[in-house]
């Protein structure tokens, strides 16, 4: 059995495919991750991963779309990678093709996604074809989410939301769930399994600093530098992981400021085990950062990233706030003494610790996928 994923890789975004891909395959089940992004060392490597010429974004706002040297891509690197892609597709012959976010979002790779999305419909047998999308979409038009709408009625069988309808509903972000009907399903967030070893003690009574990947958390980075001196915590350790797209400047600030009490370092592989064990947590209010602030309990405060029109983040921080989940600093309210205070006062506040909220997404996406391609071959039989 061949499943076929393909993905325009971040640094969130590789997170989650390959937990989905090891959930995949503890099922039994063969797995193509196909990346159109810039190669990571995280990547699986080996014959079951392929890497598209990789293409990223010129800034956080998706305005230009450039090649790996930083020219901006033209029509014709646009046909050669998308001819590419349907190559692969035609020598699998896979039986599941899954989209990433797309068509919630990269809408960039209309140029690539369409066509093979087209190839599914004249495929001989139909391949069961699957979008995996975040909790929240960004807020688009009315003219572009009817677009989104009649993509997902012509191309897809089913849309994997990975997220909790208790903590926050897809209809909250995008508002035409209903003529989605029947395809729309809940797989739970996804996020690694937190340890329970009380014996690594990694992190033990940090602060924690952490902008996922880095691009747009520069602000966050540089108060909090300067909100340590005036914390009651000030004495304790606080601990800045720097993500790999942070601007060089504010990475040097930070290094140049290492002291027994500020600790500077790339991001780790154990950030769950520095989450759980950590007094407060400071982050913006990204998808993973988010799910593992669930998944381990730690005391967090939110500080959700709202430049440039973006509302993903408001929006999943403001439902963190309802439900007592995560102390939130506005942007516009971010200043030293505001991040100071409120790291003060989350650090007296019990750790919540999650009950309610479905954080087992790898293994049900991969159950929902397995029973799904089951379900489409027995109709294709009833035929």
């Amino acid at each position: 059995m061949f499943f076929y994923v393909q993905h325009l890789l971040g640094t969130g975004h590789l997170k989650r495919a390959l937990l989905i891909n090891k959930a995949m395959h503890d099922m039994g089940l063969d797995v193509y991750l196909v990346s159109g992004g810039p190669p990571s060392s995280r990547e699986p490597g080996g014959e079951h991963f392929i890497q598209l010429p990789p293409l990223r974004a010129s800034n956080h706002k998706f305005e230009q779309l450039i090649d790996a040297s930083g020219k901006e891509i033209d029509a014709i690197w646009k046909e050669n990678r998308c001819q590419l892609l349907l190559e692969h597709f035609a020598r699998l012959k896979p039986h599941i093709v899954i989209t990433e976010s797309f068509p919630f979002g990269r809408r960039q790779l209309r140029f690539e996604l369409i066509p093979l999305l087209q190839a599914t419909l004249e495929a001989t047998p139909r391949p069961l074809v699957l979008c995996s999308v975040r909790d929240i979409v960004q807020q688009r038009p009315e003219h572009r989410m009817a677009e989104s709408t009649a993509l997902i009625t012509r191309f897809f069988d089913a849309v994997m939301v990975h997220g909790d309808p208790e903590l926050i509903r897809f209809e909250d972000s995008f508002p035409r769930v209903n003529e989605i009907g029947q395809r729309l399903h809940y797989t739970g967030y996804i996020s690694p399994p937190a340890s329970n070893s009380a014996a690594d003690t990694s992190g033990r009574g940090e602060v924690l600093i952490s902008t996922g990947g880095g691009a747009v958390g520069d602000k966050l980075l540089r108060t909090a530098l300067k909100a340590h001196s005036a914390s009651r915590l000030k004495n304790e350790t606080w601990h800045f992981l720097i993500g790999p797209n942070t601007p060089q400047p504010t990475a040097q600030l930070l290094y140049a400021h290492q002291s027994q009490r500020i600790l500077v370092e790339p991001n780790r592989d154990d950030f769950l085990t520095l989450l759980r064990n950590c007094t407060v947590t400071v982050s913006q209010a990204g998808y993973n950062t988010i799910a593992d602030i669930l998944q381990t309990g730690a005391r967090a405060v939110v500080v959700p990233f709202e430049g440039d029109g973006e509302t993903e983040q408001q929006q999943r921080a403001q439902k963190l706030q309802e439900l007592r989940v995560a102390l939130v600093l506005r942007e516009k309210q971010l200043s030293v003494s505001a991040l100071a205070k409120a790291v003060d006062r989350c650090a007296t506040q019990p750790a919540a610790v999650n009950t309610r909220f479905n954080l087992n997404g790898a293994t049900e996406t991969a159950r929902f996928v397995r029973d799904s391609w089951q379900r489409h071959v027995a109709q294709d039989g009833d035929k």
